[in-house]
This record gives structure tokens, C-alpha cells and sequence, in this order.
């Protein structure tokens, strides 16, 4: 478990513009894509950051942003999910100031099937 938390860090550690995003889901409210590099799956977890890319500006106090980071935990085993932090960014993909950073680990919640998540969360946990 400490081996996954170091590698966690480090992940969060990297520049999120300059990574190679991969398109997995599109809503009317955004296009959502993954980083294949910062994907690390071990021992039934996975982390995966999640991009939401907005197709509309969204607001923060008054701070614009046009896309939206979500480091995202899954444990592979049990299909359940939980996000690492928020991070909201004032240009797309990910790119630009960022307008606000949310770093509450979120609660466990089930993955529905069907869904992006499910989606996301196969992507994720594939070869572990």
C-alpha cells in the first residue's frame, strides 16, 4: 500500500497539460478523456487521472475554468471508486491556471454499469 501511495504522489506530482490524453466519453456538458501514462493498476487498485473538458465556461467565485482534473482511485475488485482531489483549470485540456483544488479524498461509492465510470474503471484496472 505505501508502494501505491508513493507512486500516487508522484503521478500528482506531474504536469497535466503536457501529457497525451485518451478519449474514453462525450456529454452535453463535456468531453471526458484519461492519461494512459498516469495510469497505475497493483494489486486490485487502480489510479487514473480523469479530464473533464467543458464544452461551456463554468464559474468558481467568480474564476472562470474550461476544464476539470480528477485524480480517480478504483479498486478493481469490488467496483468502487473514489476521487483523490478536484482540480479546476481555467483553459482546456487541463491547461492553465488553476482556478481552485479541492484535495478531500472523496467517499467510496459503487461503479454503475453502463456508465463512463464503468468505462473509465475497465480502462483503469485492465492488466491488474
Amino acid at each position: 500500500m505505501k508502494r501505491l501511495l508513493t507512486l500516487m504522489a508522484l503521478l500528482i506530482a506531474t504536469d497535466a497539460a503536457a501529457e497525451r490524453w485518451e478519449h474514453y466519453s462525450r456529454s452535453q456538458e463535456a468531453t471526458r478523456y484519461y492519461d494512459p501514462v498516469r495510469r497505475v493498476a497493483m494489486s486490485g487498485m487502480a489510479i487514473v487521472w480523469d479530464l473533464h473538458d467543458l464544452t461551456s465556461e463554468a464559474a468558481e467565485q467568480g474564476r472562470p475554468y474550461l476544464s476539470v482534473l480528477y485524480p480517480t482511485e478504483y479498486n478493481c475488485r469490488h467496483l468502487r471508486t473514489r476521487v483523490l482531489s478536484v482540480h479546476k483549470m481555467a483553459g482546456r485540456m487541463g491547461s492553465g491556471a488553476q482556478v481552485s483544488e479541492d484535495t478531500v479524498v472523496g467517499d467510496w461509492r459503487d461503479v454503475i454499469p453502463g456508465t463512463p465510470e464503468e468505462k473509465l474503471m475497465n480502462i483503469a484496472c485492465a492488466g491488474d
